[in-house]
């Protein structure tokens, strides 16, 4: 039997503080990922950028937390996305804050492991929420349905892109024709 491994850190929450601004958030992001003790090759990693605050997205089957789910050099890549577009997040209501989940996926003999989790969660998601997350635009459609995680991971995957056991979100929102991120939020969608 082969084996896996699937090591999920500890969620980090993000609020922009103050006058904080874009690099002043990212070297914090930076940080609290350095300390966290369970942090190596996370140059293969999983991540998942979520909501956190009173707001949520609306889906076409329902509303989910989750805005992204990425792969790679999770350090650079959050970074490069806090720079790009993640920060609009703060904007979207007087409580929007982000939490990152980072998963690091391993499997004996397996250089793209992390590939197939980010490509299932992808299908995952889809599956329950008749889109893809709001800022993602494609599947990774070459990387998934590969792996069998055995259920303990199974269930830890579908709770990662949920709303979570005993949360009580207040909105659910989604962009309109004029938001600059209404095309990518309809591009994973039938």
């Amino acid at each position: 039997m082969e084996r896996f491994d699937i090591t999920w850190l500890d969620p980090i929450k993000l609020e922009l503080s103050g006058n904080e601004d874009q690099a002043a958030l990212v070297k914090r992001l930076q940080r609290k990922i350095a300390d966290d003790a369970s942090v190596d090759r996370l140059d293969r990693s999983v991540y998942i950028i979520r909501m956190a605050g009173s707001f949520i997205i609306d889906y076409p089957d329902g509303a989910s937390p989750v805005v992204y789910i990425g792969r790679g050099d999770s350090v650079s890549r959050l970074a490069r996305h806090l720079k790009r577009w993640a920060t609009d997040v703060f904007k979207w209501g007087s409580d929007s804050n982000l939490e990152v989940r980072i998963l690091r996926p391993a499997r004996t003999g397996r250089y793209d492991y992390f590939a197939n989790v980010e490509a299932d969660l992808l299908r995952m998601f889809y599956q329950r929420y008749g889109g893809l997350p709001m800022m993602n635009k494609r599947f990774e459609d070459s990387y998934a349905g590969v792996v069998d995680y055995g259920k303990t991971q199974q269930d830890k995957l579908w709770a990662s892109i949920g709303i979570g056991k005993g949360v009580r979100y207040k909105w659910a929102i989604r962009p309109l024709r004029s938001n600059k991120h209404y095309a990518t939020y309809h591009a994973g969608q039938d």
